[in-house]
């Protein structure tokens, strides 16, 4: 996961319209911050991001940093 990728806001309504060209952005290393009324709602990351974010929670939660959530 890559912190100095900035990610893209664009609204629901868009994103919809253009969904495979995000799709696109997001497999190619771009974060798109999807929002709704200017509120930020969900996210699309590509999958490395995804595994990375995977891994790091993975690790907090050993380290007791993160609640599992169970």
């Amino acid at each position: 996961m890559r912190d100095s990728v900035k990610s893209l806001p664009i609204g629901i309504a868009s994103a919809r319209k253009n969904f495979s060209s995000l799709v696109s952005q997001a497999r190619n290393g771009q974060r798109i911050k999807l929002t709704r009324h200017g509120k930020n709602v969900a996210w699309v990351v590509g999958s490395d991001d995804r595994e990375a974010l995977r891994k790091k929670t993975a690790k907090l939660k050993r380290k007791g940093r993160v609640a599992s959530g169970e």
